[in-house]
């Protein structure tokens, strides 16, 4: 009877780590649509820190707005005369 028991610990042991396995793969797997709203969204990026003389907050976003793909840039924008602290700022900007 012990021996059994040692066989039933081990095959089910042995079926929890295939599984633990396979979702530790799945989970592993890089999603590849938002690499590809990011690297879309890289020069309009670079445009909205050119236009506001900003820098980018977090990463920007990607929506869709009547069939077109928008990238929503939240930046922090230095007061022109420096006597303000920063503001934030968010730019819509149709991604490339």
């Amino acid at each position: 009877m012990n021996i059994s028991r040692y066989i039933f610990c081990a095959a089910l042991l042995a079926a929890l780590a295939m599984f633990a396995n396979e979702a530790q793969a799945q989970s592993q797997s890089p999603d590849p649509a938002p690499v590809l709203a990011q690297a879309s969204c890289a020069r309009a990026v670079a445009q909205a820190e050119r236009q506001t003389g900003g820098r980018v907050i977090g990463s920007p976003r990607t929506v869709n707005q009547g069939g077109q793909t928008i990238c929503v840039i939240q930046l922090l924008v230095p007061d022109p005369r420096g006597v303000q602290p920063p503001m934030r700022q968010t730019v819509r900007i149709p991604a490339s």
